[in-house]
């Protein structure tokens, strides 16, 4: 355990305070912006829009280009497994640490760092919906079972804000988890960015021909409401994301570890 506490210390460092890291915040708050400016008014009824509702059309507008963010995610630190070996850091980590301890350690650096890009991010987006001093919502138009808005029709805007936050920030690490788990099997950082968009176009596609329910797409769990209850629907994208990511993260150990037997 001290040799997963010295790994980790050093990769939460490493991950969290480096240029990569401020540049997937910065890539997701220009994401949000440029989603943000085409919903500034209602394609409707031309009204202005509040800010729970101007960050659900940033989320899910047609145009939002929703795979960008799987990708972006992985800047983050998907692609550091394969600058180590590149470096020679990976050699000097496992001979300091242990190899159980450098995978541990790297597998909850690269989804932490990723969601912590995307906390920060969305906060920034917040204080400047905030900072456009936006109506408040029209209540009866946010009751129309679009995803999650009915929280605020309720009377809990922050318990929606942290709903979209904490789903957002999942699924960050999840994308920079799965290009983690792709490096350990094809070790180029383009892969490791590139690989959650080819999930997410695979999913899409895999999803229609065997007629998936709905609650399993990725696109669904992360942007949209996959049961009619708000409170079932976050924890199914929870657990979702919270499962997957788990998963990528103990495929690329065993991968690494039956790597070096070899």
């Amino acid at each position: 355990m001290r040799a997963l506490g010295r790994a980790l210390r050093v990769d939460l460092h490493r991950s969290v305070c480096s240029r990569p890291f401020f540049v997937t915040v910065a890539l997701l708050f220009t994401w949000l912006v440029a989603n943000c400016g085409q919903h500034l008014t209602s394609q409707t009824s031309r009204r202005v829009l509040s800010a729970a509702e101007m960050l659900n059309y940033t989320l899910t507008g047609t145009l939002s280009l929703v795979e960008l963010v799987l990708a972006i995610a992985a800047v983050a630190y998907a692609w550091s497994y394969c600058h180590d070996r590149s470096s020679g850091f990976f050699l000097q980590a496992v001979e300091r640490v242990g190899l159980p301890a450098y995978g541990a350690a790297r597998a909850i650096a690269v989804a932490v760092s990723a969601f912590l890009a995307a906390v920060a991010a969305l906060a920034a987006f917040l204080l400047l919906l905030a900072a456009l001093r936006l109506p408040e919502p029209d209540l009866h138009d946010l009751r129309d079972g679009i995803a999650y808005l009915d929280l605020v029709a309720r009377g809990k805007p922050m318990l929606y804000f942290t709903v979209r936050i904490v789903i957002i920030g999942l699924a960050c690490s999840f994308a920079a988890e799965f290009g983690l788990m792709v490096t350990a099997f094809f070790p180029n950082a383009y892969v490791a960015i590139l690989s959650p968009i080819l999930l997410y176009y695979l999913q899409e596609i895999l999803g229609k021909l065997i007629h998936m329910e709905i609650r399993w797409y990725l696109v669904r769990v992360i942007f949209g409401q996959t049961y009619d209850d708000e409170i079932q629907s976050f924890y199914w994208a929870v657990g979702y994301l919270t499962v997957a990511t788990i998963l990528c993260g103990w495929a690329f150990c065993r991968r690494m570890r039956k790597e070096q037997v070899s």
